[in-house]
């Protein structure tokens, strides 16, 4: 007879036990802000108040404290409520490797009341001085600040460890350099030789093989020979980007887009229209249409905002650009005749904190501000050239990009040394996420490996990472959850998901009908909001 230890059994039931209360107690301490009767409280992932609705404003819990408006001010409670930093900031951000970015008023030199951003600690301490125009979080020991119109990373201490000067190899756009003499402007190549003589009122650099020029009042377009290649009938245009140029015809001043060839490719309607740029792997622009401004496609249809949700913790939201400045100058010597040599106009700035040691740049050049993206290491140098038209952060040791010499049209993952981890073939794409990554063929959405293997086939009308083991995808229209095997766990029945689009401590907010909430990993709604407005 086979005997039993008992103690061992004992022992390991305890051991259950105390893991299952430990569980339970962990689920409990997982706070959800909610809107609830004109004020914001806190829930636990079974829908019960914990900490009951008396705040202006609230957050999510980060690091075991969470900002809260009282008022119009801001301050941090503790997970039992308890404010344990005083609301007195402007604005507040969660916490990150033990500081958080807040806003404070504070009177400067001049005798002038102004806003700036500094870091507190827990203990609500200022341990870095309010200096910046703004503050954001810090990833792997940096973050990222605005100081003007640039961006650095400084470090804990408050030390600027990338500054934001990304200098430029030269003034060269696809080889050539705007030159002015006598009130005209023309181009010199590498070389320093005139190519195409000053004759021009106004010029811009080469974008895609061709530079928006103005004669006469009017503006037009010029190839790398100097040749007129779209007639000047315009009263305001564009540089070209994606392909298309944004341009304002005569007489009834609307705004509407070209294509290379001069052919109307979206019809004059616009009050006001900006270049094509791309966001979250879509090409899209922004165009003002009466006191409104929506964004359209590339077929001239409006977009649904929620193709840049994902880009908003980038500040990359689209703006009508300002009116140019006047050109800078700078004087040289070129065959006894005095030029001046027209800056390119090129701002490199830091879009994203650090993702595995590397953070996306935008360069914007010219008037029009054409986008490429690249990345920078934690000592500033450029790794990767700006040279794409989207990317994502890295993640699990790839970025996702679009574009460029390489990728063309399509997207596809490179390495950190900027080679190709996986070759551009895809309509869209999404960063990987553990160890899968959303990807479009053929208008529908599937899933690949790092292997480039499809593991999950092309089925969705769209898709989102994968988090605690579930992926958001649609399905005509409705949105469900699958697993890692393509199952559907959580059938699709949601009108839409809210940030950050995939579960987060067993929770996540969806809407459906004139329904809103937060649903567990079963699908069952734990909480349902009552202002489905906020």
């Amino acid at each position: 007879m086979r005997k039993i230890n008992v103690t061992f059994l004992i022992l390991n039931i305890s051991l259950m036990t105390i893991s299952c209360e430990k569980a339970k107690n962990n689920a409990a301490n997982i706070l959800f802000p909610v809107f609830h009767d004109g004020k914001y409280g806190y829930v636990d992932n079974s829908g019960k108040f914990r900490i009951k609705p008396q705040f202006d404003d609230a957050q999510r819990f980060a690091e075991g404290l969470s900002a809260v408006r009282i008022g119009d001010k801001w301050g941090y409670i503790d997970k039992t409520g308890k404010v344990v930093i005083k609301p007195k900031f402007m604005q507040a951000k969660s916490f990150s490797d033990d500081l958080a970015a807040v806003e404070v008023e504070k009177v400067n030199y001049a005798g002038q009341t102004e806003r700036k951003w500094g870091y507190i600690n827990k203990a609500g301490d200022m341990i870095i001085r309010p200096r910046f125009d703004m503050g954001y979080d810090f990833s792997e020991g940096l973050s990222r600040v605005q100081i003007g119109v640039d961006y650095s990373f400084i470090d804990k201490t408050g030390i600027i460890k990338i500054s934001p000067q990304l200098d430029q190899a030269d003034n060269l756009s696809e080889g050539f350099v705007r030159v002015i003499m006598d009130g005209k402007i023309g181009f010199i190549n590498a070389k320093n030789e005139l190519v195409i003589k000053p004759q021009f009122d106004y010029a811009d650099d080469f974008f895609e093989g061709l530079a928006l020029v103005r004669v006469r009042g009017h503006y037009g377009y010029i190839d790398k020979t100097g040749k007129m290649v779209i007639k000047a009938n315009f009263v305001d245009a564009s540089s070209f980007s994606r392909g298309l140029a944004a341009v304002k015809t005569v007489p009834d001043g609307r705004w509407g887009y070209i294509n290379m060839k001069g052919e109307i490719a979206i019809d004059c309607q616009f009050d006001y229209a900006t270049p094509f740029s791309t966001y979250n792997f879509q090409d899209i622009a922004l165009v003002k249409i009466g006191k409104k401004y929506p964004r359209i496609n590339r077929k001239g249809e409006l977009m649904p905002i929620e193709i840049l949700r994902e880009r908003i913790d980038d500040t990359l939201l689209l703006l009508p650009p300002p009116p140019p400045p006047p050109p800078a100058k700078r004087h040289f010597k070129y065959s006894k005749k005095p030029y001046a040599k027209l800056e390119k106009r090129t701002n490199s700035v830091i879009i994203g904190s650090f993702s595995e040691g590397m953070a996306r740049i935008i360069t914007r050049i010219g008037f029009g501000w054409i986008e490429k993206y690249g990345f920078i290491d934690k000592t500033g140098k450029i790794i990767i050239e700006p040279q794409f038209d989207d990317a994502y952060d890295f993640s699990e040791g790839v970025a996702a990009v679009k574009g460029g010499k390489i990728f063309r049209d399509k997207c596809g993952f490179i390495y950190k040394t900027g080679k190709i981890a996986i070759m551009a073939q895809f309509e869209g794409v999404r960063k990987f996420s553990e160890g899968l990554a959303a990807v479009c063929v053929g208008g529908k959405w599937g899933f690949i490996n790092n292997k480039n293997e499809m593991v999950i086939k092309p089925a969705f009308n769209d898709a989102y990472y994968f988090s605690e083991g579930l992926a958001a995808v649609n399905i005509d229209g409705k949105w469900g959850f699958i697993n890692k095997s393509g199952r559907i766990i959580i059938k699709s029945q949601f009108d839409d998901i809210f940030w950050p689009y995939s579960f987060k401590d067993g929770l996540i907010e969806v809407k459906i009908g004139k329904k809103a909430g937060l649903i567990n990993r079963d699908g069952r709604m734990v909480y349902i909001k009552k202002d489905i407005t906020n």
